[in-house]
């Protein structure tokens, strides 16, 4: 199957498939149907680890495999219609019964899923969101508290032409912004060491992605920091977003924060009282997140207890790798 450029795997296995079955193209409500599914499936495998582990291999979509999508999410339940079980089942049966048991490959056409967070079309659902209609790549960048997220972005900027968005410092500007409706809430946050509620940081992430719709993509350090972020990227921005993959920069707590108590960058919460309360919320509610990414082969670790070169030198054999950023000249 050729692929058209710029057009998501899932979106083009959808549009053979309703060639497959004689659906015209003025059928939109057919058409939105099967992307919602195929949208809402990517949020299941993303948020139930073991049904993900367990289907990583298989990049065919069977009617057994929704079945057991629809008891882990009621989204799926109340938005994909008991039909397109009968639809997937016929055209999947038909197409893997064409193709070679000894072929690796899957057959052509076939409904394609991958255990990360699938492109939805930009014409398609913008109940939950503002969302300008391109399609962002966006790496994670997590890590405690003084664990060097903030200059590895800027190294990461200055090399690859990334935009950074740090959801501290973006809600920290929020709480600064003299008619904001969140400046006491984010502010009363900040000063208890807690996470600020994820509907207000996700508005703003859309916000700052908006306003560089051109980016080549999108650094977010700092988020999400807890399973209430994911569920929140989930509902509103996982749809026009690619994650590509997540930096974990792994560092001992007493590094962490020798270096928030040197770096006199004038913040409410570089104080001795405030540092103990984010480092025990980042333990008990951050690195479930990223054990549960590392589930899904998205993570990919940094020991950042070293010089920020050194720290730089890994990450850039990781981009390499990746190969979806091109470095600048």
């Amino acid at each position: 199957m050729s692929q058209t450029q710029g057009k998501p795997r899932t979106v083009e296995a959808l549009e053979d498939l309703l060639k497959d079955l004689g659906v015209e193209e003025q059928e939109q409500g057919v058409v939105q149907l099967l992307l919602e599914y195929a949208h809402m499936f990517s949020r299941v495998l993303l948020q139930n680890a073991t049904v993900a582990s367990d289907m990583a291999g298989n990049s065919v979509i069977t009617a057994s495999d929704v079945r057991i999508a629809r008891t882990l999410s009621e989204h799926v339940i109340e938005k994909m219609p008991n039909s397109l079980l009968n639809i997937i089942e016929e055209v999947n049966s038909r197409k893997l019964n064409a193709q070679k048991s000894s072929s690796p490959m899957p057959a052509e056409g076939v409904l394609m899923v991958e255990p990360n967070y699938c492109v939805k079309p930009n014409s398609f659902d913008n109940r939950n969101t503002n969302f300008t209609c391109f399609m962002a790549k966006v790496v994670f960048v997590l890590g405690p508290p003084g664990c060097g997220k903030g200059t590895q972005c800027r190294k990461i900027v200055e090399n690859y032409g990334l935009v950074h968005l740090s959801a501290g410092d973006l809600l920290r500007a929020e709480q600064n912004r003299p008619d904001s409706p969140y400046s006491k809430l984010i502010e009363q946050h900040i000063k208890e060491g807690t996470i600020v509620p994820v509907e207000v940081t996700c508005k703003l992430i859309e916000k700052a992605m908006n306003d560089d719709s051109e980016a080549p993509g999108f650094l977010i350090d700092g988020f999400p920091r807890n399973k209430n972020n994911l569920d929140g990227w989930c509902e509103t921005l996982a749809a026009h977003t690619k994650l590509q993959f997540v930096l974990y920069l792994e560092c001992s707590m007493d590094v962490c924060i020798k270096r928030c108590l040197s770096r006199n960058q004038g913040r409410d919460d570089d104080n001795d009282e405030s540092l103990k309360k984010r480092i025990k919320t980042y333990q008990e509610s951050s690195m479930p997140i990223i054990q549960h990414l590392a589930t899904l082969n998205l993570v990919r670790k940094v020991d950042s207890s070293k010089d920020p070169e050194q720290i730089f030198q890994q990450i850039e054999e990781i981009f390499y790798k990746d190969g979806s950023f091109k470095r600048k000249l």
